[in-house]
Parts: structure tokens; sequence; C-alpha cells
């Protein structure tokens, strides 16, 4: 029995350091770069709002990091992957769009 409390112990303190290090591996902003960053990211996110054309509401994430937007989640077509491509990166604030989308029309999902 006592093994077993320590096996436990010994793997939540194992699994809670991987995910203190997670965190830590992208950085964290400060200050007007994070209130930046954060403009960004809701500015994107009303336009998403406004072009139901371009996918549908909770489809695609968006993260902002030092101005370079990060788009993560489903589209229909490569044509709504280009067009939120060209929306976003022509917001206010945008110095580079990552886009990990992915088009389910292409692909028969």
């Amino acid at each position: 029995m006592k093994w077993d409390r320590t096996l436990s112990l010994a793997v939540s303190a194992l699994l809670l350091s991987f995910s203190l290090f997670g965190c830590a591996g992208f950085g964290h902003c400060s200050g007007a770069e994070c209130s930046q960053d954060d403009q960004i990211t809701a500015r994107i996110e009303t336009q998403l709002s406004q072009h139901p054309d371009l996918t549908y509401p909770g489809m695609v994430t968006v993260q902002t990091h030092d101005g370079v937007v990060y788009l993560n989640g489903d589209v229909l077509t490569t044509m709504q992957r280009d067009g939120l491509e060209r929306m976003v990166s022509e917001t206010a604030g945008v110095n580079r769009v990552v886009d990990s989308m992915y088009v389910m029309a292409e692909s028969g999902r």
C-alpha cells in the first residue's frame, strides 16, 4: 500500500513538472506586448464572427504572440483557408500568420 502511494506521488510530481515546462516553453509576454497581442486576437475574432462564409463559430482558434498569429482548426475548403489567411494578414499589428488549419473537403473528412 505504501509503495502505491509513493509511486502515485512520484508520477504526479513528474506530470506537474512536464506541464510547467510546457508552459514555459512558449514564453510569456508582459505589459504592453501582451495587451497588443490580446488586441490583435480580439480584432481577428471579431472579424471571424462577422464573416460566417469563412468559417463556422468555434472551428478556428486564434492565438497571437509577438504579433505572430497562429490559426488552428478546421475549414471546409482551400478558398476559406486562403480567405482567412488574407483577412488575418491584413489586420493591423499582424507581423506574420502561421496557418495550421486543416482543409476538410480535400481529405474527404
